[in-house]
């Protein structure tokens, strides 16, 4: 056999041009990738670096499956630079491997802060999703419309005297609905709570709400104090609840019954409210027009201009209606507040300020601070194991539930 014959025998096949196409294909969608998480990450971590803060925020809550994700790119990253050194691969597996690194610290710091509070949180459990209502009634109109609220039975426990919790929608007064908050309501009903959310008239660019909605809400929650045993509830035992604008909703009106200052002539007495949970609340908005920034946008400002009618320069009494420090009063029930860090459209400050007011007043306040957190940190599977499992918690320990909640 000829040298030449050897040579070519033994000579190893070049790669097809497929192959080397999809090879170099599959590097840049992994590097991509990998730069992709890292950049979530780092928002996660300074919230403040334009809009990688927004995504960093919303997504911290999910950082256990960004971690893996992260994870399989290190790997991937390790076994090419094991195969041959390069500078671009030396790189991309140093940013996998703070990924994984930083994920890991935000899972942490979630997952304690559930200990912290006395619950489990599951690293790897998901968002719940919340079924159709039960039934929905009509508890009055406005301008020929009728104003309703849905109702979900309780799953679990006495088909009679549950406790109720009456649960306002957020959606910066001018959108939303009782069924978006979707990831406490499945926790109640299962707990043996009947859930009630009222729906109210939605502030538009031509019709502002702000000097009725609040009456509309306490109408709802007379309707329910003269109606729930009729679904199975006790109203004896009846907690406020709230997002963002219903979180701001549930406060005041919960404080206004307590102080008598709301009142259903047209449907009855009040209920005696025995606590307020809420999640980011906007509890100032004069902060919110101020400092709400999303994208580079103002969205606190477009939702006060619907609801109120403009700035608080042009309306200062309205503004100090909607605010919730005037209505603390010591007969205020207890609060239990959670709050995202990293929340661009309600502020942590304005409602850790709040907090402190409650506090000085006399009111039981519990302030929980979410590492991280955006706007609905509650849609995340961390954020959404944290609101419902200290929520119940926090309830439990006020003696509010289906076994003690009675009077």
């Amino acid at each position: 056999m000829t040298r030449g014959t050897s040579d070519a025998h033994h000579r190893p096949a070049r790669p097809s041009p497929g192959w080397v196409i999809a090879l170099w294909v599959a590097k840049i969608a992994g590097s991509v990738l990998i730069v992709v998480l890292g950049l979530v990450v780092l928002g996660a971590f300074f919230p403040r670096l334009l809009g990688l803060g927004v995504i960093g925020a919303a997504l911290s809550g999910a950082s256990t499956w960004l971690g893996l994700a992260a994870l399989i790119g290190l790997g991937v990253a390790v076994w090419l630079l094991l195969r041959r050194r390069g500078i671009w691969r030396g790189i991309m597996t140093g940013v996998a491997a703070v990924t994984v690194i930083g994920c890991a610290v935000i899972t942490t710091q979630l997952v304690s802060l559930g200990a912290q509070y006395g619950v489990a949180i599951n690293p790897f459990g998901l968002t719940v999703s919340t079924s159709a209502p039960d039934d929905v009634v009509s508890y009055g109109e406005h301008d020929g419309k009728s104003l309703n609220v849905s109702i979900w039975r309780p799953t679990t426990g006495s088909a009679e005297n549950a406790p109720v919790a009456f649960i306002t929608h957020g959606g910066g007064w001018v959108n939303g609905s009782p069924a978006e908050m979707q990831e406490i309501i499945p926790a109640l009903t299962n707990a043996g709570w009947l859930v009630i959310g009222p729906a109210y008239t939605l502030a538009t660019p031509r019709s502002h709400t702000v000097n009725f909605v609040e009456d509309q809400i306490g109408c709802a929650m007379a309707w329910t104090q003269a109606n729930a045993a009729s679904y199975g509830g006790d109203p004896s035992t009846f907690v406020s609840m709230g997002d963002s604008a219903g979180g701001n909703l549930a406060i005041n009106t919960a404080y206004r019954t307590a102080s008598g200052d709301l009142a259903c002539d047209r449907i009855g007495a009040m209920p005696d409210v025995d606590a307020v949970a809420v999640i980011f609340p906007a509890v100032n908005p004069v902060a919110l027009w101020n400092d709400s920034v999303t994208g580079g946008v103002h969205p606190g400002q477009t939702f006060l201009e619907q609801y109120v009618g403009g700035s608080p320069t042009e309306f200062p009494k309205e503004y100090k209606a909607v605010a919730s420090a005037p209505h603390v009063t010591p007969a205020s029930p207890p609060t239990l507040i959670l709050q995202g860090t990293n929340d661009h459209l309600v502020q942590a400050h304005a409602v850790a300020d709040f907090a402190r007011t409650s506090r000085a007043a006399g009111v039981d306040t519990t302030y929980v601070s979410v590492p991280h957190g955006e706007h609905v940190f509650q849609s995340s599977p961390l954020g959404s194991q944290l609101y419902r499992s200290i929520t119940l918690k926090w309830l439990e320990e006020q003696g509010l539930t289906p076994s003690t909640s009675n009077k």
